[in-house]
């Protein structure tokens, strides 16, 4: 891969902020109003930010693939200096979540069992990430449009026969290596590659704004019909399968926030200062996935602004405005906390190396 655009993180700063966004709005019950409204317009803009906000953690491991299958690291390289990092911030985790009882059983289970499972799928993703890079160094151009073409079509046909699946039933028990009820099983797989082979491909193309527009128009077909499909679930089957829909129905919306991010990397925001705020901001977001997979924080925040502001606006818009306050609030608050410590750490090195001398 050229080295423009990861150099360049800009964009990359600004889609884990858009991430962490999305991932703590699929924790809010935004999707509730799809079940119990009789308006095709709610209907239709509830569905639509349900799909839209399952990108979060697909975003994530997007981020990922076009920041680490680049690299070249050791396999003790990945255990020491990121698998471990891993572990022990679930480690934190599960004590936190048995703060009231701290039985080693109870500890060990939640760390095995009960912690949010992006942290499953991430390490799933780093015990893979030496064969993955072996996999991606080893294409030529053709191969890895040959790649990502596989990887496009399998994804679109497992979306279409489980639909088949679901409303005629006459694909049971057949195609199950593609039909899946859980498309999130293989996201820390197929993410990070196409994060890395959009990355790639685009730094390649000449005609750039045929690569927004094309994939805008992906993005709409398929929006278009997940809204179509999840509507139907919400109106006649209760909701039953409405994850899984949405789930699938994200592969091109996702692709294009990342287009569009590397797009207008530089020509949207120029100022330096706003660059780097939004990069001071984006390393705070790993912590604020532990706050919101751990405390009800967010959902605190929302039900504030709900309760003084529930006659003015739709729930479903103080939910999207709440929790980018709450997002905002906390992403400050973090870097803040960051700074302090990072300024008294190096005031009571100073001090100790002073009192030595």
């Amino acid at each position: 891969m050229g080295n423009d655009l990861t150099k360049e993180k800009d964009y990359l700063n600004i889609l884990r902020i858009l991430a962490m966004y999305l991932v703590m709005l699929n924790h809010r019950p935004i999707y509730i109003y799809a079940f119990n409204t009789s308006d095709n317009v709610l209907l239709v803009i509830s569905v639509l930010i349900s799909i839209i906000i399952k990108c979060g953690p697909p975003l994530f491991f997007i981020i990922s693939g076009i920041l680490l299958l680049p690299k070249d690291e050791s396999i003790l390289y990945i255990f020491k200096h990121r698998i471990v990092k891993i572990l022990l911030v679930m480690f934190a985790c599960s004590i936190w979540q048995n703060r009231t009882n701290l039985g080693f059983y109870s500890i060990v289970y939640s760390l095995l069992f009960k912690l949010n499972w992006y942290f499953y799928y991430y390490i799933g993703y780093l015990i893979l990430l030496p064969f993955l890079r072996k996999l991606i160094h080893s294409l030529d151009n053709k191969y890895k449009k040959y790649l990502y073409i596989l990887i496009i079509l399998y994804y679109l046909m497992a979306w279409v026969i489980y639909m088949v699946d679901v409303s005629e039933s006459i694909f049971r028990g057949l195609f199950r290596l593609t039909v899946n009820n859980d498309p999130s099983i293989i996201w820390f797989i197929i993410f990070p590659i196409i994060g890395y082979l959009i990355v790639d491909s685009y730094e390649k193309e000449k005609d750039k704004i045929k690569v927004v527009i094309k994939n805008v128009c992906y993005s709409i077909i398929t929006l278009m019909y997940g809204i179509y499909a999840s509507s139907l679930e919400a109106i006649n089957l209760n909701g039953e399968r409405f994850e899984v829909i949405n789930q699938y129905s994200i592969i091109f919306v996702t692709q294009l926030f990342v287009i569009l991010a590397i797009f207008c990397n530089g020509i949207v925001i120029r100022s330096k200062i706003i660059n780097q705020c939004i990069s001071n901001l984006s390393k705070a977001t790993f912590v604020m996935f532990v706050i919101e997979t751990n405390t009800g924080y967010t959902q605190k925040v929302c039900n504030i602004m709900i309760c003084f502001l529930q006659d003015f606006f739709p729930s479903y818009v103080l939910y999207l405005l709440g929790t980018f306050l709450a997002l905002m609030v906390g992403l400050f608050t973090i870097t803040m906390l960051k700074r302090i410590i990072r300024s008294t750490t190096k005031i009571i090195i100073y001090n100790r190396k002073s009192h030595l001398k």
